[in-house]
């Protein structure tokens, strides 16, 4: 979660009678400053994604939400991502262990009995798209042929003997000659570095404008004041 935080404090004794007012002025100003900057710092966070990940999907590229909401008496305003997606995003963020791709989560329920520590990976043999991820479309042709048995049905666990991991896997051949083909198997859950300063892009943004909006706020706000 990236958070865009601005204090401002006079050096000036408190004594002068004017200054309090002013002080109001001032801060309700850099409040709207701040306002103006919350959906320029989250769609540059957005844009930024596609130069640190590799082929971002929509999921990653439009994660990112904000919170507008900065008072004269709070002077903070937010960029985070989506709820569901902070998972995914974490280890990107502060490196660590990632959360639950996509097509994984649309597996909830159904995959749960997966080794802990364990993450599904596409076989071979699965369809990607020009992303390198797999489609919805494949996902719920799997599922919709998961069965206890039958030809090209759709099981997931551990099949037997000591080679094959625990996956989604389709019982393919013939009754004389069957196979399986793994779909999706189960692999250690790798770590991830930090790679995307999302408080640096942040406060780029601003570092770039917060000056020059706050002086157009605080203009509006002394010519108004009474």
């Amino acid at each position: 979660m990236a958070e865009i935080h601005y204090q401002l404090q006079s050096d000036l004794p408190n004594a002068v009678a004017w200054l309090s007012g002013f002080r109001k002025q001032s801060n309700y100003a850099m409040s709207r400053a701040l306002n103006r900057i919350a959906p320029e710092a989250k769609d540059a966070i957005s844009g930024a994604s596609r130069a640190y990940f590799d082929r971002p999907t929509q999921y990653v590229v439009k994660a990112w939400r904000y919170n507008a909401k900065a008072t004269r008496d709070n002077l903070m305003v937010e960029v985070y991502p989506e709820q569901s997606r902070e998972p995914y995003l974490r280890a990107n963020i502060f490196g660590g262990t990632r959360g639950i791709k996509p097509f994984e989560a649309r597996f909830k329920g159904i995959a749960d009995t997966r080794p802990p520590g364990q993450v599904l990976v596409p076989g071979p043999r699965v369809r990607r798209d020009s992303q390198g991820n797999v489609s919805r479309g494949v996902i719920t042709g799997i599922s919709s042929r998961i069965a206890p048995s039958g030809q090209n049905s759709v099981f997931i666990g551990k099949p037997l003997g000591k080679l094959k991991p625990w996956g989604i896997y389709q019982r393919m051949g013939t009754k004389r000659k069957p196979y399986i083909r793994p779909l999706f198997i189960s692999a250690p859950q790798a770590r991830y570095d930090a790679i995307f300063p999302v408080e640096k892009l942040g406060h780029i943004v601003v570092e770039r404008r917060l000056e020059r909006y706050y002086e157009q706020e605080l203009a509006k706000a002394l010519a108004t004041a009474r």
